[in-house]
């Protein structure tokens, strides 16, 4: 069957993402959060990671633009990015609710996103499925 669920959260990780994660067939979570990850994920070598149903890229150094396949992703298909350093010219001009681009810009400070953040309403069973997940994962 295949790994499907690669953790690598708070490793020391450095340098791109190699492209063979994204070849992992069976793959149904990726968790590379809080490593020093860099480079560009908007290319064909990570294309096959929008097949990932749970995706966590958090706290990188992620560059580039944000891939459209991100941010046009299923509601079910939750994907956290927020704090990289992507361009602002990739940034979304709607909020989704699967989608955490929070700190995720270049030019964050300036940026429009942070007002649709702060107007953004959390939907009661994200937060219950976000409580649930964060109880099973944080013992």
């Amino acid at each position: 069957m295949g790994m499907t669920d690669l953790v690598l959260r708070s490793c020391n990780l450095y340098g791109p993402i190699p492209a063979y994660i994204s070849e992992m067939e069976n793959l149904n979570r990726l968790d590379l959060g809080f490593n020093k990850l860099e480079g560009n994920i908007n290319t064909p070598d990570y294309e096959n990671l929008q097949n990932v149903k749970y995706l966590y890229l958090t706290s990188n150094w992620l560059t580039g633009s944000v891939p459209e396949w991100m941010q046009s992703r299923d509601r079910d298909y939750p994907t956290d990015i927020s704090y990289n350093n992507f361009s602002e010219s990739s940034e979304p001009t709607t909020c989704r609710e699967n989608l955490n681009l929070f700190e995720s810009f270049s030019a964050q400070r300036n940026s429009s996103f942070g007002v649709c953040l702060r107007n953004f309403q959390c939907p009661e069973e994200v937060l219950v499925a976000y409580k649930l997940w964060w109880k099973t994962n944080h013992h």
